[in-house]
């Protein structure tokens, strides 16, 4: 089987990840908040290692999967879904840098970067990685115990993971059509321990809603995702990815939590 051959560089591309560095980098200059400022030079280094990151991780996880006998395309589609998703971090990045405190900026830029790259492979390859979303899970659990509120921790992943389970096994009764994964589950759990067990109403609301107009938009279009040739499912099988739905709701449910001044905060301030 020979390779698909490597793209040139996409100048637009590059051009657009120099743009949005350099206004991060000036944002950090402008504000008045000396920590805050650090944080975002941070985030405009960040930035651009993301982008390289993400693309090396999406062409290797999937051969260490098994899901691909050799690295994904690098399609000019490909590269400006993966630096729109970094572009997306960033921003939410910067909203949290200026809203909280230093360790909360942090975890929730954690957070974050990992739904993004599960997102982007859920969207890639139809593909949830389990030692990914067991990481994602694994620091929010230990997020709650910095936060001195395990218990909320583990119960808001616990009923992120049933409440999902229960929503999507309904549609795959009605059309009879599998419509979840243990990689799903997992994943909602994982953003539920983040958004502990105040916060899973809204993360369900949005990322639901979110999905079910996403799937309404793709069939009526024809634009499903594509699974790649996995050898226990059929050739042309298609599907509307959960997985940036659900990053989409954890990023909306952590950035109400900060923007809001009666929500609680995510760390101690």
């Amino acid at each position: 089987m020979v390779r698909p051959r490597t793209p040139k560089l996409d100048v637009n591309d590059i051009l657009l990840s120099i743009s949005v560095t350099a206004i991060i980098v000036l944002w950090s200059l402008l504000v008045r908040n000396d920590q805050a400022s650090v944080g975002g030079l941070l985030v405009a280094i960040w930035f651009p290692l993301s982008v390289i990151t993400f693309r090396f991780l999406l062409r290797r996880l999937p051969l260490l999967g098994g899901i691909r006998a050799y690295p994904a395309e690098k399609t000019l589609a490909w590269k400006r879904l993966i630096t729109a998703g970094c572009l997306l971090v960033a921003s939410f990045s910067i909203l949290f840098l200026a809203r909280l405190s230093p360790p909360a900026a942090l975890g929730t830029i954690i957070a974050l970067n990992l739904a993004c790259l599960a997102a982007l492979l859920d969207r890639t390859e139809g593909w949830l990685p389990p030692a990914l979303l067991v990481s994602m899970l694994l620091a929010g659990l230990l997020a709650g115990v910095l936060r001195e509120t395990p218990s909320e921790a583990i119960l808001g992943a616990v009923a992120a993971w049933g409440s999902i389970i229960i929503l999507l096994i309904l549609p795959s009764l009605l059309f009879r059509r599998n419509a979840l994964s243990g990689g799903e589950a997992l994943m909602a759990a994982a953003c539920g321990a983040w958004v502990e067990l105040r916060g899973v109403a809204v993360f369900l609301l949005v990322s639901l809603t979110f999905h079910g107009a996403t799937s309404l938009l793709t069939h009526r279009f024809n634009h499903a995702t594509a699974w790649p040739p996995y050898l226990d499912r059929p050739p042309h099988a298609r599907r509307t990815p959960i997985g940036p739905s659900l990053a989409l709701g954890l990023a909306v449910t952590l950035l109400i939590g900060a923007v809001l001044p009666s929500a609680p905060k995510s760390f101690p301030q």
